[in-house]
């Protein structure tokens, strides 16, 4: 299979070409850098199917696509945009009307792209080599030779149904995520892996995504999945359909949605934690530019979370905390750290007031500190105590 590139970005052209290469090491690519070289390009190539950036300059895209669709040795030739704006309305309505066979959000996500070039590539007739002439390859067999390595390597559980929705073909994946042995989910009717009040629903949403191949190329589903132990898990499924040999294929992802929602739910009750804190709590990014405030700390400093939002700590400053007692706290947060100490601090009232602080970073997957947090407690009358007792002891 032939695949022609058309981007004016070399790096993104190349890693275009890289994902099609790992769906099937057969895959050829071609690369075309401007719209002009382009058209030359299909003509002499004929590629089986043309990988178009929707953002050429001066819209050259568009231009582009429309002399393809024209050309009489060009326009059979399936032509598939792809933009990392998947929601711009302008794109979207201008690949319709010049008739591109199918809109792609870039990254590629590899199970659809691998759909898309499997069905696009069927309806030129142009399947991979067969391994005998003597024997001609089912649809089957050719759904499952196309996408074997992509099944198996896929981190979600992966199969295909075909048109009476029975699973033909699946990854390793899938087995463990619903506890079955392989050979159980063979002929396997796609309906036993869901809730019994969910079937038929998502059944019929399956059989209408045909209906829409392309408008709308797949569909994704909220379901609740059922193991063979009879155990529950919420799951979203994503579903791509096609036709090849005149028989109707689905593919479908699966995502065990268990992990996030159990982390959803940590979350909320962090959020509810946070909310609900005796303590004020303040989050600034790294310039300390203030992104989040709990009602505590509006209701100890009398500012509104609205009156401090993009403003620094320093709205807090009582002039008394002199500049060396900064530069350490800046110092120590900045190298990764936690510092604690104590604050004296004015609020919006022009009231002084002491907090005791514990300050650190937060930090992202690759350690690098993005945001600061505060928690800080208003000590003013234990400060006022100990003031008495020190004076009483004179």
């Amino acid at each position: 299979m032939l695949i022609l590139i058309i981007d004016h970005e070399e790096k993104r052209a190349f890693q275009a070409g890289i994902a099609a290469r790992n769906i099937l090491s057969e895959i050829q690519v071609s690369v075309s850098t401007s719209g002009n070289q382009a058209f030359d390009d299909a003509v002499i190539e004929k590629p089986d199917v043309i990988l178009l950036y929707a953002g050429l300059p001066q819209r050259d895209s568009f231009r582009v696509c429309r002399l393809l669709k024209k050309n009489r040795e060009t326009r059979k030739i399936p032509i598939v945009f792809y933009t990392e704006n998947i929601d711009d309305k302008d794109i979207g309505l201008r690949s319709l009307e010049l008739h591109a066979d199918q809109l792609l959000q870039y990254p590629f996500n590899d199970y659809q792209l691998a759909v898309t070039l499997l069905s696009l590539s069927s309806v030129r007739g142009r399947f991979l080599p067969e391994k005998s002439n003597k024997s001609k390859s089912t649809p089957e067999s050719l759904l499952k030779s196309f996408s074997y390595d992509l099944i198996k390597t896929v981190g979600d559980g992966l199969l295909i149904l075909n048109d009476e929705q029975k699973i033909i073909s699946w990854n390793d994946t899938l087995p463990a995520l619903f506890n079955y042995a392989g050979l159980q989910l063979h002929d396997m009717p796609f309906y036993k892996l869901l809730v019994p009040n969910e079937r038929e629903a998502c059944s019929e949403q399956i059989r209408q995504n045909v209906q829409g191949l392309q408008r709308k190329p797949r569909v994704t589903i909220e379901v609740s999945g059922l193991r063979s132990d009879g155990s529950v898990f919420p799951a979203e499924l994503t579903v791509a359909s096609w036709v090849v040999e005149g028989e109707i294929y689905h593919g479908i992802s699966i995502k065990d949605l268990s992990i996030n929602k159990r982390a959803a739910e940590q979350l909320r009750k962090l959020s509810q934690a946070v909310e609900q804190s005796p303590v004020s709590v303040v989050i600034t990014n790294r310039n300390g530019e203030i992104e989040y405030v709990n009602p505590k700390f509006s209701q100890v400093s009398g500012y509104a979370f609205f009156e401090v939002e993009g403003k620094t700590p320093r709205i807090l400053k009582s002039g008394e905390m002199n500049g060396k007692f900064y530069e350490e706290l800046w110092g120590t947060i900045l190298a990764g750290n936690v510092w604690t100490g104590q604050f004296k601090n004015r609020k919006k009232s022009g009231e002084i007031f002491w907090e005791d602080a514990t300050i650190g970073p937060i930090k992202d997957s690759n350690g690098r500190v993005t945001h600061f947090i505060a928690l800080k407690e208003d000590i003013t009358e234990q400060k006022l105590l100990e003031d008495k007792f020190r004076q009483s002891q004179k």
